[in-house]
């Protein structure tokens, strides 16, 4: 199945006040029926591993994620992007002002991008990069058979792993296909930490806000950085599950635009290939 990312311009037409999760105001939007109506049902799903991705507003591509509310002045050109399965009406042009209770903006749909997951690019090492915070679950790493038994004891793991990554993201994976299989997930957390090679990383725990449950605000700790592993030859295939995953993103809380990746990929001793959603595996639309 193919995935489409629309990716977007939005200005605010005076001086605004946002929630700490930014990714409200395109989320609003939709729900109001005033961008991508065809997303609503989508949106309001209560389905954990649903195929629908809904990046937090940003600046210069620095994702605008705090645990306080933001304030953006009047003018500032704030980039975001939404990503879902490929439809007919995928496609619509964008271009208007809009109210929200987080106030006006102008919006512009600047491209589409529809990714081919049966294309991944070609190359062994792999560097990804946590656009926004990244939440993978630790019980990921637990066999099947006793996820009854430890439900609810698992915690987010604060050191992201190839094998946890990848995981990850062939989880998002089954989403976007329908097909759910925990045996595997566990098995590629297992085999892909043993047999990956880490070359380097920068990597800190951050807290981020998951909203507001009454007058508490919930909060908990992610991580925000970069890795750059080996793939393992027989397990070169997996990197189709992190090109899904740098469209619809990994971990937990992907609903609130949390979990958001790039990737850059090359051959060891060769200079990486980066944004791949300009590259291979990906082909642009006219809007």
């Amino acid at each position: 199945m193919e995935i489409v990312k629309a990716s977007l311009t939005l200005i605010p037409t005076r001086d605004v006040i946002l929630p700490p999760v930014t990714s409200k105001v395109l989320k609003y939007l939709i729900m109001s029926g005033e961008l991508f109506p065809f997303l609503r049902d989508l949106v309001s799903s209560r389905d954990k591993h649903k195929p629908l991705f809904i990046s937090n507003l940003g600046v210069n591509g620095r994702r605008l994620v705090s645990m306080k509310p933001v304030h953006v002045p009047r003018g500032t050109s704030l980039d975001a992007f939404i990503s879902y399965p490929l439809r007919p009406d995928a496609i619509t042009p964008v271009n208007g002002v809009f109210n929200t209770p987080y106030g006006e903006f102008q919006v512009t749909l600047n491209s589409i991008m529809v990714l081919d997951e049966f294309q991944p690019p070609q190359g062994n090492v792999v560097r990804v990069n946590f656009v926004s915070p990244v939440l993978l679950s630790s019980m990921i790493g637990l066999p099947p058979s006793l996820n009854p038994r430890f439900r609810g004891r698992g915690s987010n793991f604060t050191i992201p792993s190839p094998g946890l990554i990848i995981a990850s993201a062939y989880k998002t994976y089954q989403g976007l296909t329908r097909r759910f299989d925990d045996v595997k997930a566990f098995k590629l957390a297992v085999v892909m930490n043993a047999l990956s090679k880490v070359i380097n990383f920068r990597m800190r725990p951050v807290t981020v806000s998951l909203g507001e449950r009454g007058d508490k605000v919930r909060k908990t700790r992610g991580v925000k950085g970069w890795i750059e592993f080996e793939l393992p030859p027989e397990f070169r295939g997996t990197m189709k599950y992190l090109m899904v995953g740098s469209y619809l993103g990994i971990g937990r809380s992907r609903g609130i635009g949390l979990g958001e990746i790039s990737l850059e990929v090359k051959n060891l001793g060769t200079a990486p290939k980066p944004d791949l959603s300009r590259d291979q595996g990906a082909r642009s639309q006219g809007v």
